[in-house]
């Protein structure tokens, strides 16, 4: 195995978390056009609504319909538009994520080692704002989102595009985050390393860590 040279981070669900809750963001967003639907609802149906979403679709589509989906019949017809349009602009505000803990002494710790650091993510453009207004851009050597690169993981092609934009080999990079499939399966296929942060299981020649403070040590 190569010396590691850069590590990429997932961002939802590894760096970053929405705050207090998906489900709680999106009742607020409904509320302010009269509707009226508890956040544990939302929290309890958006899993599915997310991974019935488009894939290949425009971010702004996608999401859409992950709104459309998560709402269900609570969200009359008339109404679709200007809730999706508050839920699209409230994750674009940091108020609307929280750092997981032990994140900042990771990357602190992997910069430290003389390691590149940066963001491998199926996000859209709203992230850079996101990361920008809670003063981390500057923690980054890269920034890969796929709404930008056009590769989305797992496809191989995300991961090559990162590798090389860092200017190291994919056998020299680390990729860390929270979805077996596209952040482990993806990139030991792709011929990077893959870890799982948390979760029940890494998949077969990943590594696994429970907590983001941990990763230096793995």
């Amino acid at each position: 195995m190569a010396r590691v040279q850069a590590v990429t981070f997932d961002l939802a669900g590894t760096l970053l978390f929405p705050h207090p809750s998906v489900g709680a963001v999106y009742a607020a967003c409904a509320k302010r056009h009269g509707i009226e639907i508890e956040a544990t609802v939302l929290d309890a149906s958006f899993p599915l609504a997310f991974k019935g979403g488009p894939r290949n679709a425009k971010p702004e589509v996608f999401w859409k319909e992950v709104v459309q989906r998560c709402f269900g019949p609570a969200l009359p017809a008339s109404k679709i538009d200007p809730v999706f349009k508050e839920c699209w602009e409230a994750f674009a505000r940091p108020e609307s994520w929280r750092m997981a803990p032990g994140s900042l002494q990771a990357i602190s710790a992997i910069r430290f080692l003389g390691v590149k650091v940066g963001i491998l993510s199926n996000a859209d453009a709203r992230m850079r704002t996101v990361l920008a207004d809670k003063g981390l851009t500057h923690l980054f050597d890269g920034i890969f989102l796929s709404d930008e690169t056009g590769a989305t993981k797992p496809d191989p092609k995300a991961y090559a595009h990162a590798a090389r934009q860092l200017g190291v080999a994919l056998s020299a990079l680390v990729h860390v985050g929270d979805d077996p499939k596209e952040d482990g399966e993806g990139a030991r296929d792709a011929g990077a390393i893959g870890v799982i942060v948390g979760g029940a299981y890494a998949p077969e020649k990943c590594l696994r860590a429970e907590h983001l403070r941990d990763l230096p040590f793995v």
